[in-house]
């Protein structure tokens, strides 16, 4: 298992994701891109969510859908917040988990800042070894 948040059938889907990347790092090949909706389902099949539309900070905070004017959606916010993959219940926002070009420390000051909760997964499956890959969620 990668960490606590995710289960047995998404740790052995990155496993098998770091050893393609090993592989053609070993052998001078190019990287190649990677479907990420099998990871994402998976990761929200495990916390009985599901994939949903985006949504905005405030949204998450209030755990609602509709959005009020002036909110700016997550995705292009800050360079902290990338490559984002957003997670619902019942319809309503419940998470995101972003992979930055960034540190673990500066993805959480961000998350910290915003006034939300940030834990950082042990791996990404957005870009192995590169991206910094972490849960953000409202502050229960």
């Amino acid at each position: 298992m990668i960490d606590e948040t995710t289960s047995d059938v998404l740790g052995e889907m990155v496993q098998e994701l770091y050893e393609l990347y090993d592989y053609r790092e070993r052998e001078g090949l190019q990287m190649i891109p990677v479907d990420q909706e099998p990871f994402n389902e998976e990761f929200a099949k495990v916390h009985r969510w599901r994939i949903g539309r985006e949504f905005s900070i405030e949204q998450l905070k209030r755990g609602t859908m509709p959005s009020r004017t002036g909110e700016k959606k997550i995705s292009g916010l800050c360079r902290e917040y990338d490559h984002v993959a957003y997670f619902r219940k019942n319809g309503r926002p419940v998470g995101f988990i972003t992979h930055a070009y960034c540190t673990p420390d500066e993805v959480l000051r961000r998350a910290t800042a915003d006034g939300l909760h940030c834990r950082i997964l042990v791996r990404s499956w957005y870009y192995p070894r590169v991206a910094t890959a972490a849960l953000i969620t409202p502050i229960q």
